[in-house]
């Protein structure tokens, strides 16, 4: 009996000693304490799997009470510390695709560090309401991201991405990154190959104004989301390598090579007529692709927010190898861009917060699209653009409901189920110098500004300078254990109202993802 009750006793103090276990909720930044963490796993391979697997909330930023996953032991999934030590290394995917990294996907959030799959919904619906009917907006894109980030204990991982676009591609994209038996795993090789076509697209485009025109595509012409209007399809292929050197300052340098067959563009597709007049082209376009990017990155995960600053800066040089009479701005000269960019992230009060992105860049021989989601919002997409720019974002961030989710309905979760819902104010602004004569990369049928035309400040009789300046409101819905938000954000166009005394355009954005 007195053996019972000694057994009794220490398991009482066991349980008081495991239920005072400290609060680790702070803000930690993962960096600094990846190597105690992987020491405290390996110290740990005897204990019972119930206990040991608390070490990981150093990373996560949650406490065993937050976390939903926390029944899951991260032991299951990998066997050393590879996996701990570059977890910081993968939070924003790069596929040196510009249709897909504009999407800003966001992965190892607090889930990550439980289980090594990630798996993000990305994309949304954008569109303009203003005077003017077509050519106004995004549209709607979706696309579903997949990577598993443990086959051979880490030292591969494999993605695996598909991504549709009303005014863009239809992609499919498969690619590995690779960790090298090299000390620290400090070099990592990256490949992925894509293939894409506009075809659905262009086909549902040329039926917009016929009699025998689908559902869908009458439906999206009421709502003012257009389609591409180039049939074009064709393949990437990239490969490269990323270096992390000391001081959090990662280095990435790729070769990409790019070909699609231009089979025919729609040349009047809003007319009347049907079929809707086309130009056949059958011409084939090859380009080689060389880019770099080095990133100085000190953010540290918190519960919701990633906070602290992140810097990069790149180049890129596209160099034509087929000549292409569609591409007649392009034949044979190489396509040359710089860019840098500075995020940053900061806690005022509580979870109360304000984002900052500046953002520069020039190129030779082609414009960057500025307006619309991701740029200046509430600008019809293709409106805004320049070949030398200066971008800034500032968006205040407000908490105003804290969701808690236990007993539902019918189901009772494992772990607490929490999110918060942001109330979003921002301001967007930019100037930009312009060249009506150049075209904007991946939107072929969009030829030249039109934002404030009339009051430009021109420089020559080709370039000039024009600006523009945007604010509004959204609402942002914040899991703390997914890869994705939802966002709700509305712009208006502040200086068409100013000066050109109009109604200003008003931009609707629904996103799975962050701006920046």
């Amino acid at each position: 009996m007195k053996k019972i009750n000694a057994a009794v006793l220490f398991l009482l103090i066991l349980f008081a000693a495991y239920s005072q276990q400290p609060d680790l909720t702070d803000d930690i930044n993962v960096d600094d304490v990846t190597s105690d963490i992987v020491t405290a796993e390996n110290a740990a391979d005897d204990i019972d799997d119930n206990t040991d697997d608390v070490q990981i909330f150093y990373i996560s930023a949650l406490s065993k009470e937050d976390d939903p996953f926390a029944h899951y032991n991260p032991r299951l999934f990998w066997k050393s510390d590879n996996y701990q030590k570059t977890l910081i290394r993968n939070r924003n995917p790069f596929f040196f695709i510009d249709e897909l990294d504009t999407r800003n996907l966001t992965v190892n959030t607090n889930v990550s560090f439980r289980t090594p799959y990630t798996q993000i919904p990305f994309g949304g619906l954008s569109t303009i309401f203003n005077s003017s009917r077509h050519h106004t907006a995004r549209g709607l894109d979706f696309g579903f991201y997949y990577r598993d980030e443990h086959l051979l204990d880490g030292s591969v991982m494999l993605s695996a991405l598909n991504s549709f676009s009303f005014n863009g591609s239809f992609f499919t994209l498969i690619g590995a990154d690779i960790f090298p038996g090299i000390k620290d795993r400090k070099l990592k090789l990256l490949t992925n190959m894509a293939v894409y076509t506009t075809a659905p697209q262009y086909e549902l485009m040329a039926q917009r104004n016929s009699e025998v025109g689908t559902m869908l595509s009458k439906v999206t012409d009421k709502l003012g989301l257009d389609f591409s209007s180039v049939n074009k399809t064709g393949f990437t292929f990239m490969f490269g390598a990323e270096y992390l050197f000391p001081f959090n300052i990662c280095a990435l340098g790729a070769v990409k090579f790019n070909y699609h067959h231009i089979t025919s563009e729609l040349t009047n597709a809003f007319g009347s007529e049907f079929p809707a007049n086309s130009k056949d082209w059958n011409e084939d376009f090859l380009s080689l692709s060389i880019a770099a990017k080095v990133k100085y990155d000190t953010r540290r995960q918190e519960k919701v927010l990633r906070t602290g600053n992140v810097v990069t800066g790149g180049f890129s040089l596209d160099i034509p190898l087929v000549e292409s009479d569609y591409y007649k701005n392009y034949q044979f000269v190489p396509q040359f861009s710089v860019t840098a960019s500075d995020v940053y992230c900061k806690k005022v009060y509580k979870d109360y917060a304000i984002k900052i992105r500046g953002l520069a860049g020039y190129n030779y021989g082609y414009l960057t699209n500025l307006s619309g989601d991701g740029a200046i919002r509430g600008l019809p997409l293709g409106s805004f653009s320049g070949f030398g720019y200066a971008l800034a974002n500032v968006e205040a961030s407000i908490p105003v409901m804290y969701i808690d989710l236990y007993n539902t309905a019918d189901y009772t979760h494992r772990q607490k189920v929490t999110y918060l819902l942001y109330v979003n104010l921002f301001v967007d602004g930019a100037v930009a110098f312009s060249n009506d004569e150049m075209k904007i990369r991946d939107y072929e049928y969009i030829t030249e500004n039109t934002y404030l035309k009339k009051f430009r400040c021109d420089i020559d009789d080709k370039n000039y300078l024009t600006y523009a300046l945007s604010a509004g409101a959204g609402i942002t819905f914040v899991p703390y254990f997914l890869h994705f938000v939802v966002r709700i954000d509305v712009g208006v166009a502040i200086l068409d109202a100013v000066l050109e005394q109009k109604a200003p355009s008003v931009g609707l954005t629904i996103s799975f993802n962050d701006i920046f």
